[in-house]
């Protein structure tokens, strides 16, 4: 009976535990979830509304005062107040007030004291070469940067080809900045001051750069020098570089040698050796980007072709020669443009109105094939006398297109050294057939690529296989195009006293034996 009973009272109290209301008429509300304050800190008011009393619960950290811990149910105000934060990191916390059974936070943020200045050295000295620095900020608000000096090229934010001061707009955020400078290429120190600055924060500092001048001397692009002048009436002989970047253009430094080089080369062989007197020679600078051809970035966006050809940018070349003050506009101009490679490549370009072009790689290919035997064959042979390749290619009759294409371009007095005929007395060359000094003369069929059909003037020359000599009849072409353009009248008799044949077929310069292929086609715009 006594388990009976105990169990029936234990179910009488479970059932009225049951039925009592779980609904507690306990509230706490704060008029915000959140208070922000600034670096300089202050109080702020905050209303409290509550069912019964309430207490703060939460220990306050030593930045943070409060002018009551505790107060009566109903509507309290209390003023919360912040010191001020001197470091540059935000700083934060909960306050957790309590009222009955009921308890709800209050988050406290404060922002930190505005940060922004270089933090190194705020002078930076460099010396005159390419330089990438790295300069560290201390910051934790945004900027912007701009330069003092609204005309700067020479400094640059890295992996960004806009200057910097067509950057000042932008926010950055990230502490720590690369700046690429340039080489300075004057002699002369030059500098300018780096800014950073927040307008809203009016906060700013600046950092001074100097580069010092270089201890060389290089050229500008756009300079032009004289290399050989003799005066307004002579023949007027331009060089100038492809892929030479502004390393390479000191004064007597590289692109000069090399410019030079290519003079020495163009005169080294007759008849150019006899009447180098006639001739202006200038070097033209031309600073490219970068000295890889296939990069897009050089002056006169040279391209390899298919084989051996190469083209370019004609029209950049012609602009730049023409920074020459003293050419004459009646004047034929003849280019020849060194590309900084080594390639056994070769093309000239040659215009109706008596320009031309000649693209000459640096080759280091065995004699005649090396960058010399380029010259003479592009520069000297196709772009200055106009002359025709005569090397045979294929085993079979030069069609009757070829013919037309040579005879058109005869009319105007190109390609005479090679013609359609062997009767000695009716081939462009006779007047020379039966001279002793010119007992190698003759018919000897073959040229223009073809075996049959179209006959040269001797056995071999330079616009064969670029051997150092030129026949007889691409000799009497190219001093007649010297006298003509310098004004001067002169016979083939003239030309025949005055020749000099000279040429020895053991020539160590023609010691390659190594096949190669022939050299880009002239390009003939009329």
């Amino acid at each position: 009976m006594r388990l009976i009973f105990s169990s029936f009272l234990i179910i009488i109290i479970l059932f009225f535990s049951g039925c009592k209301s779980d609904e507690s008429n306990d509230y706490i509300v704060l008029s915000t979830e959140s208070v922000n304050y600034t670096h300089n800190g202050g109080s702020k008011e905050i209303i409290i509304e509550c069912s019964a009393s309430w207490t703060l619960y939460s220990d306050l950290p030593d930045w943070v005062t409060i002018d009551s811990k505790s107060g009566y149910s109903g509507k309290s105000i209390i003023n919360i107040t912040t010191s001020e934060n001197t470091s540059d990191t935000a700083r934060q916390c909960y306050l957790q007030f309590i009222s009955g059974s009921e308890s709800t936070l209050l988050k406290l943020t404060q922002s930190p004291i505005a940060k922004l200045e270089f933090a190194e050295n705020k002078d930076i000295s460099l010396n005159y070469t390419d330089t990438v620095i790295t300069i560290k900020i201390i910051q934790n608000i945004t900027y912007s940067i701009k330069l003092y000096s609204e005309n700067n090229d020479w400094i640059e934010i890295e992996n960004d080809k806009q200057s910097i001061t067509s950057k000042s707009a932008k926010d950055y955020l990230n502490n720590n900045i690369k700046i690429n400078i340039s080489k300075n290429k004057t002699n002369f120190e030059r500098s300018d001051k780096l800014i950073i600055y927040n307008k809203v924060y009016n906060l700013s500092d600046t950092l001074k750069i100097i580069q010092k001048g270089s201890i060389y001397d290089y050229y500008t692009d756009g300079d032009y020098v004289k290399l050989q002048e003799v005066d307004k009436d002579g023949v007027n002989l331009v060089i100038m570089g492809e892929a030479f970047t502004i390393d390479e253009l000191e004064k007597g430094g590289r692109y000069e040698h090399v410019m030079t080089q290519a003079m020495e080369y163009f005169f080294s062989i007759e008849p150019y050796k006899s009447y180098r007197k006639y001739f202006n020679v200038y070097m033209v600078i031309a600073e490219s980007e970068s000295s890889k051809i296939e990069s897009g970035k050089t002056k006169f966006k040279i391209e390899f072709g298919s084989g051996t050809a190469i083209s370019c940018d004609d029209k950049e070349i012609f602009e730049y020669a023409s920074k020459i003050e003293e050419l004459q506009e009646n004047k034929p101009l003849t280019v020849i443009v060194p590309i900084n490679t080594n390639r056994y490549a070769g093309t000239a370009y040659l215009y109706g109105d008596g320009n031309s072009i000649a693209l000459c790689p640096l080759s280091d290919e065995l004699p005649p094939n090396d960058f010399e035997g380029i010259i003479h064959h592009e520069a000297g042979g196709h772009a200055f006398g106009f002359l025709c390749d005569e090397y045979v290619y294929y085993d079979k009759e030069i069609p009757e297109s070829r013919k037309n294409d040579i005879k058109e371009w005869q009319k105007l007095g190109f390609q005479m050294n090679l013609d359609f005929t062997d009767d000695p007395s009716a081939i462009l060359w006779k007047d020379f057939i039966g001279i002793d000094k010119y007992n190698n003369v003759g018919a000897y069929e073959g040229g223009y690529e073809y075996r049959y059909g179209v006959w040269r003037p001797e056995e071999n020359s330079c616009m064969n296989n670029n051997i150092p000599y030129y026949n007889v009849q691409s000799r009497w072409c190219i001093v007649k195009r010297i006298m003509d353009i310098s004004g001067i009248n002169f016979s083939i008799n003239n030309f025949i006293e005055n020749d000099n044949p000279e040429y020895d077929i053991s020539n160590s310069r023609s010691s390659s034996m190594r096949f190669l292929p022939p050299l880009g086609e002239p390009v003939l715009i009329k």
